[in-house]
């Protein structure tokens, strides 16, 4: 059987340091993970595929909108609105079937990339608060140890360091000076 590190509970300062660590970790990996997509998933090759469309749909004899500067309109106007341009052809004509199945493709990539978007800013909202929950614990951790264990230790090390000058000055082993000006932190909670 394997022997499982255990958890610093001894102590709680340990504990909300190590968890606001794994926190902000967790945060940037989450903002991170979605980073490399594919270049189908992307903005620019919907707004191409949007442009290679109404190229189309221009040579056919139609006149489409003009396309805005970046895609942040609905799919579904965009798509009705060549639909019907594409409905407007006479019947039977030879191109009718392929400028519909491209309309179609425009349709479900503008629809991938909004729901991509959207997932994008769910990203960002949790490693926000995952990176300010991480960095509160994190920070209450170290005030906690700092306050509660710290301070007491720097005066115990101060202390033996004094008592070893001391001993080290009446052996004859030291010549400096003892510093007995360094202030000790009082305790302040009764």
């Amino acid at each position: 059987m394997w022997n499982l590190p255990t958890l610093p509970t001894d102590n709680l300062y340990k504990l909300m340091t190590f968890a606001g660590m794994a926190l902000m970790l967790a945060a940037f990996y989450i903002l991170y993970s979605g980073v490399n997509r594919e270049f189908r998933d992307t903005g620019p090759y919907a707004y191409a595929r949007q442009v290679q469309l109404k190229s189309r749909l221009e040579d056919v004899g139609l006149k489409p909108k003009p396309l805005p500067d970046h895609i942040n309109e609905s799919p579904y106007l965009r798509y009705e609105e060549y639909r019907d341009l594409i409905r407007s052809l006479p019947a039977g004509h030879p191109q009718a079937t392929q400028l519909r199945d491209l309309n179609e493709d425009a349709l479900m990539l503008g629809v991938e990339l909004k729901l991509s978007e959207d997932a994008m800013e769910g990203r960002h909202v949790s490693f926000l608060c995952l990176a300010a929950l991480g960095f509160l614990f994190l920070t209450l951790g170290a005030f906690r140890w700092y306050f509660g264990y710290q301070r007491y230790q720097d005066v115990i090390a101060y202390a033996n360091a004094l008592e070893a000058t001391t001993k080290a000055r009446g052996l004859g082993l030291s010549s400096q000076p003892v510093n007995l000006q360094k202030p000790l932190p009082t305790d302040s909670a009764g």
